[in-house]
């Protein structure tokens, strides 16, 4: 008995330096965990997200940023919105976005992807995405229900500029506090 116990332990000891801690460390290179602390749209604050850092920003692909302070004015007291961040790419650099009768178009195109904002019906939005920037969706972004949103607000909220870009999120697991039996 002691003997497969001091076997089982070697072999343990010899599995995890000679294979899982360089695999470990050449995955961690490329790819890094992060614990989202708000919750963000359909993610929660506990989620796990793993994030392959040099991955370029795709529409249609949820990407982990940090914002700068961006002021939302309104009929009713200003807001900030900072901090880190995970949303879906909607547009990228050069692409026309626009806003008409409370729809989102993209390039001139209902936008592809569900979301689940709403614009008021009587203005009319309409900007290129400029250089360096990825257009990202306004859902959750704007904290105040029935805001009138402009132009400008819009772009302070949902541009966000490569360097704030950490990575584009291509996993998503839960806190072990949230694992339960079936």
């Amino acid at each position: 008995m002691i003997e497969r116990l001091g076997a089982g332990s070697l072999l343990g000891l010899c599995l995890f330096l000679l294979l899982y801690l360089p695999v470990g460390w050449s995955i961690s290179r490329f790819v890094r965990p992060q614990i989202l602390v708000n919750n963000i749209g359909s993610f929660q604050a506990g989620d796990i997200v793993w994030i392959w850092q040099d991955a370029e920003p795709v529409p249609g692909e949820y990407l982990h940023y940090v914002n700068s302070s961006a002021l939302i004015n309104n009929s009713i007291p200003q807001y900030r919105t900072n901090g880190s961040g995970v949303s879906l790419v909607l547009a990228g650099p050069g692409q026309v976005v626009s806003i008409e009768n409370g729809i989102l178009l993209i390039d001139g195109k209902s936008c592809p992807v569900s979301i689940d904002a709403q614009f008021t019906r009587d203005q009319k939005i309409t900007f290129k995405v400029p250089v360096n920037s990825w257009f990202i969706d306004p859902t959750g972004r704007i904290p105040v229900p029935n805001a009138l949103i402009t132009e400008q607000n819009i772009q302070q909220v949902c541009l966000i500029q490569s360097v704030n870009i950490r990575g584009q999120v291509i996993y998503r697991s839960y806190p072990f506090s949230r694992i339960t039996f079936f």
